[in-house]
């Protein structure tokens, strides 16, 4: 019997171009002792919201990718092409985050050079722009090029720090007598506060006694307002009704200071002088306590000294440098590294 010839073929098939996906995930937890690491006594927190930072700014803005943790506290962004995520958790008031946290910060470039060597204490405003403060008032400057925009608020002698608050207005402290067309008085350590859109002189704010020497002011993820002299602590006042709340962070062995500002993770960064080494430093502190945690930047001995701080809307730390005859603002990189683990945690 005859079988039929039977001839196979080898079909080749061509297959599209395939994309592997990926998952983050984690989990934000109750970190009681503080110590950055999750034990099995510390339970998750639910409900919290943790996003992509696309432009790594440290804070939450529109279009940014969110999802919410669950019961357990854990999170995931599912489907993920491949590339680089900077995943954020958005702070409650009253918590600070444990891990990751900054550590160490890389010099970048310079910004914009000022003219002189007068007192000059800066910040960068809500429209991401950056304000100067010295003798010839409150100037603005473009927050990427450094170029000057205007003058926004005129000159009034013997000017302290500025700070925007919580309702976006431009609060400033002076140690002076105000000029009559202020139409308002102050004889006092006074906080002034202006439109922040405008530069408009809106009220005094707040007075304090002269011999509490203060020169800076802040205010806190909590909304207190926090202020500092050149040869003191840092001094804590109620944001709503401006009473005093004691001494936050005692004097140390510094010359004096020269700035205090909040980082985004909460903590609060003291700039100094110099101390006994004649070492100029930022110090950072527990921002719910006051607690030292150690140093974040450090000049080498006798180095120029810093006069000033301020986190930029570019997550960059900007550092206002004075030796004789010149003023520049320094900009430093925050360690990002860090904030690229994927469990970061809150106490």
């Amino acid at each position: 019997m005859k079988h039929p010839h039977t001839t196979r073929r080898l079909r080749i098939e061509t297959l599209e171009a395939r994309r592997v996906l990926s998952t983050i995930s984690g989990v934000l937890w109750n970190d009681v002792d503080g110590n950055g690491q999750q034990h099995v006594l510390e339970s998750g927190l639910p409900g919290r919201t943790v996003y992509f930072d696309a432009n790594e700014n440290g804070r939450l803005d529109d279009g940014e990718t969110t999802t919410t943790t669950d019961e357990f506290g854990s999170y995931a962004f599912a489907g993920l092409p491949a590339g680089n995520y900077t995943v954020q958790q958005v702070l409650r008031p009253g918590w600070r985050q444990t891990s990751p946290v900054e550590t160490r910060a890389e010099f970048v470039d310079v910004l914009a050079p000022t003219d002189g060597d007068g007192s000059v204490t800066y910040l960068f405003g809500p429209d991401g722009n950056m304000y100067v403060n010295g003798p010839g008032g409150v100037s603005r400057f473009d927050g990427t090029t450094g170029d000057f925009i205007d003058s926004f608020v005129p000159p009034i002698s013997d000017l302290g720090g500025i700070v925007f608050g919580p309702d976006e207005n431009l609060y400033l402290l002076s140690r002076d007598v105000l000029p009559r067309s202020f139409h308002s008085d102050c004889d006092q350590v006074c906080v002034l506060r202006f439109d922040g859109r405008t530069g408009r002189f809106i009220d005094v704010f707040a007075q304090f006694d002269p011999a509490t020497r203060v020169d800076m002011l802040v205010f806190g993820p909590d909304g207190d307002l926090f202020l500092a002299g050149r040869q003191s602590g840092v001094l804590r006042i109620d944001g709503a009704s401006g009473a005093f709340l004691g001494e936050f962070v005692p004097k140390g062995d510094w010359s004096s200071l020269a700035g205090v500002t909040f980082g985004p993770g909460g903590d609060l960064l003291v700039t100094t002088h110099y101390n006994l080494q004649n070492v100029a430093k930022i110090l950072r502190f527990d921002g719910l306590t006051g607690g030292s945690l150690g140093t974040f930047i450090a000049t080498g001995t006798n180095n120029p000294p810093f006069s000033g701080t301020s986190f930029g809307p570019d997550g960059h730390l900007y550092v206002i440098e004075r030796e004789a005859g010149a003023t520049k603002v320094l900009r430093y990189h925050r360690n990002r590294s860090v904030y690229r683990r994927l469990c970061p945690g809150s106490l």
